[in-house]
C-alpha cells in the first residue's frame, strides 16, 4: 500500500511539471517583503533570488531551480548586514545583475546606514563585499538602481536628502557624488520641507543606459548624462507628473529605445481637509511611452484593458482615532517590467483592485509598446504581495510572495513559482 501511494505521488510530481501551468512552493514561512526576483533562465534552469533572515542577518538567498524537474539548489551569500527587514512599500531594497555565466553583481541598501556591493559566483566559493557609501548617524541609504553599459556598472541610490551617483570600472568604485537637482528641496510637492521629511524615502530612482547616455527618473523629473555621469541635465521637468505616486514607475531600455511606465490617476471625488480624515476617489490607467533619445517621446499607450479603481484615505493631523498621519490606498502597483532575452517581447506585471480584491496581472507587447495584449490574471490570490517575472519563449514564470501570517512585529509569507503558457 505504501509503495502504491509513493508511486502515485511520484507520478503526480512528474506530471505536474509537464503541465502548461503549475505553481511550486519555493520557500515556506519566510518574510513577505523578501523582494523575490527572477534573474535569468539558462539551459532550462531559473536563477531566483530573495532576502531571507538567518541568525539575525538579512542574507541574500540564491536558488537555481529546474522548472521541468522541480529540483532546486540554494545558496546563502554570507553578507554581514545585521538589521531588521522593513516593508519596502514598492521600493527596491536590493538589485542584482548577471555579468557572465554563473557570476553576479549585487547592490544592497535595505534601510541601513550603508550601501554595499557584492561580487560573487554561484558555482565557486568566491565572494567580495565592499562598502560603497555610509550615511550619517540616524540616516540611511535607500532604493538602489543599477544599469550596465560600455563595460561599466552605474549606480544611483538615495542617501539623506539627495540622490547619489557612482560607477564601477576596472574593479573600483568612484567616490559617490550628489546629482545636482535631486536634493530634497527640489521636490517641495513631495513634502520634503522640514527635518522630519529630509530623507528621500518616497522617490524611488530608476537608472537606464542607452547609446552611451545615462537616463535617470526621480520624483517626476527626467535627467540625462552624455558623459557617463560626470554632468547631469534635466530634460523633462514634469515627466510623469500626473502619475499616482513616485513609487510605482519603471524606466528601462533595450538597444534602440528607452521606455517609461507610470500609473496615472483620474480623480472624480476629493476631500482633503487638514485636521480631519480626507479621501480621493476615481480610477487609474497604467501607461507606457518610449523615446529614441530621451528628448522626444511617443504618445503614451494604456496598458490596462479596463478602468482600475483608485481610492486613497488620508488621516488629518488631529484625527481623533489616529495619533499620526496615515494613508490607506487601493491603487495599481507596477511590480516588474522586463524584456524577453531576445528583446522581442516587452512585458509588465502589476497588481490592481479591479474586482475589489487585489490580483496580479500581466500584459505584453510585441511591437515595442505600440499596442498591448489583453490583461492576463496570473496570480489570483488576494494575499499576494511582491512578484517578478521571466519570459522564456511561450512560457511565463512568476516568482511571488503570499502573506500567510501577520504578527505585531513581522509578516510571514510563502514564496511560489508559477508557470503559465501566455502565448499560443
Amino acid at each position: 500500500m505504501k509503495k502504491t501511494i509513493l508511486l502515485l505521488c511520484f507520478l503526480f510530481y512528474i506530471n505536474l511539471f509537464s503541465l502548461n501551468s503549475y505553481t511550486f512552493l519555493i520557500e515556506k514561512n519566510g518574510y513577505v517583503f523578501a523582494y523575490p526576483q527572477i534573474i535569468e533562465c539558462k539551459n532550462g534552469n531559473l536563477f531566483l533570488s530573495y532576502l531571507k533572515k538567518q541568525n539575525n542577518y538579512n542574507n541574500l538567498y540564491l536558488v537555481i531551480f529546474s522548472p521541468e524537474k522541480g529540483i532546486k539548489k540554494g545558496k546563502f551569500l554570507p553578507t554581514q548586514i545585521k538589521n531588521k527587514i522593513y516593508y519596502t512599500f514598492g521600493f527596491i531594497p536590493y538589485v542584482i545583475l548577471k555579468i557572465s555565466e554563473g557570476k553576479f553583481f549585487e547592490v544592497e541598501a535595505l534601510a541601513h546606514r550603508g550601501i554595499y556591493f557584492h561580487k560573487f559566483s554561484f558555482t565557486e566559493d568566491k565572494f567580495t563585499e565592499i562598502l560603497i557609501d555610509k550615511a550619517k548617524k540616524y540616516r540611511s541609504c535607500h532604493c538602489p538602481s543599477i544599469t550596465f553599459g560600455n563595460g561599466k556598472l552605474f549606480l544611483v541610490y538615495l542617501k539623506e536628502d539627495a540622490c547619489w551617483f557612482t560607477k564601477y570600472e576596472k574593479g573600483k568604485w568612484e567616490n559617490p557624488q550628489i546629482i545636482p537637482g535631486t536634493e530634497s528641496k527640489s521636490f517641495p510637492e513631495l513634502g520634503f520641507k522640514n527635518e522630519i521629511n529630509i530623507e528621500m524615502r518616497w522617490a524611488q530612482p530608476y537608472l537606464a543606459y542607452l547609446k552611451n547616455k545615462l537616463f535617470l527618473f526621480i520624483g517626476g523629473k527626467l535627467f540625462y548624462s552624455k558623459n557617463m555621469g560626470k554632468n547631469w541635465k534635466i530634460i523633462k521637468n514634469k515627466f510623469g507628473r500626473k502619475s499616482i505616486s513616485n513609487k510605482y514607475n519603471r524606466l528601462i531600455s533595450d538597444n534602440e529605445r528607452i521606455y517609461f511606465f507610470y500609473v496615472e490617476k483620474k480623480v472624480k471625488e476629493k476631500e482633503m481637509p487638514v485636521f480631519v480624515e480626507g479621501f480621493e476617489k476615481g480610477y487609474c490607467e497604467i501607461r507606457s511611452t518610449s523615446s529614441k533619445n530621451g528628448l522626444f517621446w511617443s504618445f503614451s499607450k494604456i496598458v490596462n484593458d479596463t478602468k482600475l479603481p483608485y481610492k486613497v484615505k488620508i488621516g488629518g493631523i488631529h484625527t481623533p482615532t489616529k495619533e499620526v498621519l496615515f494613508q490607506e490606498t487601493m491603487e495599481p502597483e507596477i511590480l516588474d517590467v522586463k524584456f524577453s532575452p531576445d528583446k522581442k517581447i516587452l512585458g509588465i506585471l502589476w497588481r490592481d483592485w479591479r474586482d475589489n480584491n487585489p490580483k496580479i496581472y500581466f500584459s505584453y507587447s510585441e511591437n515595442k509598446g505600440k499596442t498591448w495584449s489583453k490583461n492576463i490574471c496570473v496570480v489570483s490570490n488576494k494575499n499576494a504581495k511582491e512578484a517578478s517575472f521571466f519570459i522564456d519563449g511561450k512560457k511565463l514564470f512568476i516568482f511571488w510572495s503570499k502573506v500567510v501570517k501577520v504578527t505585531e512585529k513581522k509578516y510571514i509569507a510563502n514564496l511560489y513559482l508559477t508557470k503559465i503558457n501566455f502565448r499560443n
